[in-house]
């Protein structure tokens, strides 16, 4: 077919809806009263898509001709002939006709003409795998070099074929052609460079996407060789960087725009990679793309520029979170986007730590579900720090990141709340995973954090203070003894490193608290910490040293099956629970319960899930004892006097209340024996769950050195009392057996060591060695005699800690003198003449004024 070298649009049109296939005809007609702007109005054909198809197809066809007639004659022709420069002129004038006719007719917007144009241009992307079809793409391209308006026209009807994969495909057609058929004049760079500057916003923010797709991401082979297809897009993805820089500069110029009328944050080349995963995107694809840097700074610099301060610290925290810290090379591209933004924004990053809370969260639910957290927790912690690195170790004149507030200042108990938390959460999955490496990793680069925050307020010249609420201080000290207690679960002989990463962990801890840089209102507080690490272990005790402490303290009578009885279920079954009572023997006398402190069961009682005695522990377990009870004693015994007071008092409360669960039990009150005999039940279950749980026992060994072991006496009350009990089960005659003369004699050494029973009473481990059960009944008895004229209360020995504290003269706890006056010293003396000549050395022990008078009289 040829066309009359003619510019008017009427013959244009008439001549190819003549032309057309006969169903096709039909009759036009044409305004006489306008020149300007006449209208083809198609009765039927338009609406049913039937020219636009004809039209193209019959272009298609033309410029499949030229294309044919160019390279024949340019192959027969040595120079640039004058007939191959008028064939080209001839064409031009039949494309840009038919560009117009084209753009004329799509004005009506009419969703079967625009699904018939997407039709044809899917048919000439594939046309390549077809070497017959004569409809490729470099017709469209020449379609769109004649006019914009056709490259606004076919973007706005077919957004859904734009994509990297049929960009390349159309890419790799146009490269089959001469470039002097579609472009004559210049490259297709430069090109489609003057088209990005000129188009409308919306073929500007499609075009954007493409081009940010190609150069950034990997493409879907949709098919065909993966290797030839992903080279070809490499080549083109680099080909288009310059496209993306002349882009970019239109976007940061549209960013800056001023004005009442101006809303750059709406522009779709901007608001479509301001959130979520495609903001994410294009942080990412830094660590793939560092020839590109600087365009993905000013593309992130137009966003924050364009969405406001939130945006930009919204950004500086998506880098935070998601930048590898493996790849620490990479925060310097963070230094250049705060170098760049914060000329507008100089509060951003202060903003970020203000709002820490929320936009973290924001982030977290804008990824993939998929989207490793442990991941995003390391890669925090790791380049939190970084970036207070470079603000310490910059010079303080020259500092840049102190007028950025890089340090969050009165928000640092809110931020670094936050990511304790998450730390704590993270660890805690890891471990249940069984993935100790990455819960050592995450431990590690806290650890390094906290001593980086505690450098950064210590550094000379800054002078800070560490801000921080009662309430956030309270929750940052809980969440310490967490991830301590986490810390020491991985101490075993599986990881070596185990115990450097708990200690390394406690002593970043411990130097952290009690830093100059805590603000003196809060150091008084420091003491809790201890008590909630002790608690931690406590409850996780089963689990550290196989120990099930805390399970018996649930209820005293736990042994004797009566718990059961609180179980609602059981109460409405009546027969359940008359089952439970006929369990136990009806022969139990009050005398057997006296003694036992519990009721006996019959034998066929199953009492497998009853045992609460100790096992033996595994190495791990006495691993994590040993150590858990070393760092203890490094926390009661560090610091000034009144710290080891105050600390070693938080540990008291916590054994007591894990121990002596009521008031019964924590009474500090020794009375007559035949009235606390009538108790001893209590005494007995506070004694079993002493000896079942080494840590009790280590908790109570290590504050027996302090000055505050006189707040367990109540524990040593109960363990005293079992002693007595137990004295008279066995004949008077007979000696102690070795087991209870072992605990009496450790009982003995506590007491002396904390302070609350006298040297002159310590010989008694001596006197026992020779003395039957019975005498060592009447020596225990006259222990708790002195016990009982002492009357130790709690106040009492906060007013000699107190006069510690004052600084005057340390002479022991009160009332020892008044008490040892008070006892019945003749019991010791029958004792000693009733094993006499064996027991002589210890005469001078337990009577010395005697001894001095009796030798001064026989030197007389």
């Amino acid at each position: 077919m040829t066309i009359n070298n003619t510019s008017s649009l009427e013959n244009i049109a008439l001549k190819f809806a003549t032309h057309g296939p006969k169903s096709n005809r039909t009759q036009y007609w044409f305004p006489k009263s306008s020149r300007t702007q006449r209208a083809i109005v198609p009765k039927e054909t338009l609406i049913q898509g039937g020219i636009i198809p004809h039209l193209l197809e019959s272009g298609a066809e033309e410029f499949k001709s030229y294309v044919t007639e160019f390279s024949n004659r340019k192959v027969l022709q040595t120079g640039y002939s004058a007939s191959l420069n008028i064939m080209k002129t001839e064409y031009e004038h039949k494309f840009c006709a038919i560009s117009d006719v084209f753009n004329f007719l799509m004005r009506k917007r009419s969703p079967e003409l625009q699904e018939s144009v997407s039709r044809l241009i899917l048919k000439s992307l594939d046309s390549e795998a077809n070497e017959n079809s004569h409809f490729g793409f470099a017709f469209f391209f020449k379609l769109v070099t004649c006019s914009h308006k056709t490259l606004q026209i076919l973007i706005a009807c077919n957004h859904h074929l734009i994509s990297p994969f049929n960009a390349t495909r159309a890419f790799r057609q146009l490269a089959n052609v001469d470039k002097e058929i579609i472009l004559p004049n210049s490259s297709f760079i430069e090109f489609i460079k003057q088209v990005v500057e000129d188009v409308d916003p919306s073929t500007h923010g499609v075009i954007f996407e493409m081009i940010i797709e190609l150069v950034y991401s990997r493409i879907d082979s949709g098919g065909e060789h993966k290797s030839d297809l992903l080279e070809s897009s490499e080549t083109i993805g680099h080909a288009c960087v310059p496209i993306l820089e002349v882009m970019m500069n239109r976007l940061v110029r549209i960013a800056h725009a001023t004005g009442p009328l101006k809303c750059p944050s709406l522009h779709p080349a901007i608001s479509s990679y301001s959130y979520g995963e495609r903001l994410q995107f294009i942080i990412e694809s830094i660590s793939r793309h560092i020839d590109t840097t600087s365009l993905i700074i000013r593309h992130l610099h137009a966003i924050a520029i364009a969405n406001g301060e939130m945006k930009a610290a919204e950004i500086v925290l998506r880098f935070l979170m998601t930048m590898s810290y493996r790849k620490a090379e990479f925060m310097c591209i963070l230094a250049a986007f705060i170098n760049s933004t914060a000329k507008f924004f100089p509060s951003m990053v202060g903003l970020m730590f203000r709002e820490f809370s929320s936009l973290k969260t924001l982030i977290e639910q804008s990824l993939p579900l998929d989207a490793n957290r442990t991941q995003l927790l390391i890669n925090l912690l790791n380049n939190f720090r970084t970036l207070l690195d470079w603000e310490i170790s910059a010079p303080f004149d020259r500092n840049f990141f102190e007028c950025l507030k890089i340090y969050p200042a009165e928000h640092i108990g809110s931020v670094l709340n936050r990511v304790l938390a998450d730390t704590s959460e993270v660890v805690y999955f890891l471990q249940s995973k069984g993935d100790k490496e990455l819960s050592i990793i995450a431990l590690r680069m806290l650890s390094s954090l906290l001593e980086t925050i505690r450098a950064a307020n210590s550094s000379k010249g800054h002078g800070r203070q560490f801000l921080i609420s009662l309430s956030e201080w309270y929750k940052l000290l809980a969440l310490f003894s967490i991830l301590l207690k986490y810390s020491l679960n991985l101490v075993g002989k599986e990881f070596s490193d185990g115990i450097s990463v708990f200690e390394e962990l406690r002593t970043n801890i411990m130097i952290f608290l009690h830093n100059n840089h805590v603000d003196m209102q809060m150091r008084p507080f420091v003491a809790v910490f201890i008590k909630f690490f002790t608690n931690a272990c406590f409850v996780d005790s089963k689990k550290l040293f196989e120990e099930s402490c805390i399970d018996s303290l649930e209820t005293l009578i736990d042994e004797n099956c009566l718990n059961n009885l609180l179980d609602m279920s059981q109460l409405e079954e009546g027969p359940a629970v008359l089952e439970g009572l006929k369990g136990l023997k009806m022969k139990d006398s009050a005398l057997d319960m006296l003694h036992t402190g519990k009721l006996k069961k019959r034998r066929y009682i199953t009492m497998s899930s009853l045992d609460y005695k100790s096992s033996s522990l595994t190495e791990d377990g006495k691993q994590r004892i040993f150590v858990v009870l070393d760092s203890i004693y490094d926390i009661c015994f560090s610091g000034s006097l009144e710290v080891q007071l105050t600390n070693s008092k938080q540990l008291v409360a916590v054994l007591l209340n894990t121990v002596c669960k009521n008031s019964l039990t924590c009474d500090m009150r020794f009375d007559e024996w035949e009235i606390e005999s009538d108790s001893i039940h209590r005494h007995v279950e506070v004694d079993r769950l002493m000896n079942q749980s080494k840590f009790c026992e280590g908790i109570l060994r290590v504050l027996s050195e302090s000055r505050s072991f006189a707040y367990c006496i109540p524990i040593m009350k109960s363990k005293l009392a079992v002693f007595i009990n137990e004295t008279k089960k066995f004949p008077e005659a007979q000696s102690c057996p070795d087991s209870l003369r072992t605990n009496l004699r450790y009982w003995i050494m506590l007491a002396h060591r904390g302070g609350i029973l006298p040297t002159r009473l310590m010989h008694i481990c001596d006197l026992e060695k020779f003395a039957t059960v019975h005498e060592t009944h009447l020596i225990l008895l006259e222990v708790w005699k002195f016990f009982m004229h002492r009357s130790l209360t709690i106040s009492a020995i906060d007013t000699y800690h107190s006069e510690l504290i004052r600084g005057d003269v340390d002479e022991g706890l009160p009332n020892e003198n008044v008490a040892i006056e008070k006892l019945n010293l003749s019991v010791f003396r029958l004792i000693i003449q009733n094993h006499l000549p064996i027991s002589c050395s210890l005469y001078p022990k337990f009577f010395p004024a005697e001894y001095e008078f009796l030798k001064l009289s026989k030197v007389e």
